[in-house]
């Protein structure tokens, strides 16, 4: 899904200004501004608790001005959970 993002960035003749792009596995990126990291599938752990941290240290980060792209596969539960304490 990224590498598709990132086509269309290209058509559009612009590139990401930052991301995140998180799977079962830690990947290497398509783009040296979006960072890959590993979240835990079938059921969530430390690395899907690490995935939402860094997701929310991601999202601190962007202007209000910017455009986002939220792109959401099955699993995404499992690889980014944060649950409450609790």
């Amino acid at each position: 899904m990224a590498t598709a993002a990132l086509d269309v960035l290209r058509h559009r003749r612009t590139s990401p200004a930052g991301g995140l792009i998180v799977g079962p596995a830690e990947a290497v990126s398509p783009h040296s501004s979006l960072v890959s990291v590993a979240g835990d599938h079938p059921e969530p752990g430390p690395g899907s608790m690490a995935a939402a941290g860094a997701l929310e240290r991601t999202v601190k980060l962007i202007p209000k001005s910017d455009e986002v792209w939220l792109l959401l596969s099955g699993g995404t539960s499992s690889l980014i959970a944060a649950p409450e304490p609790g």
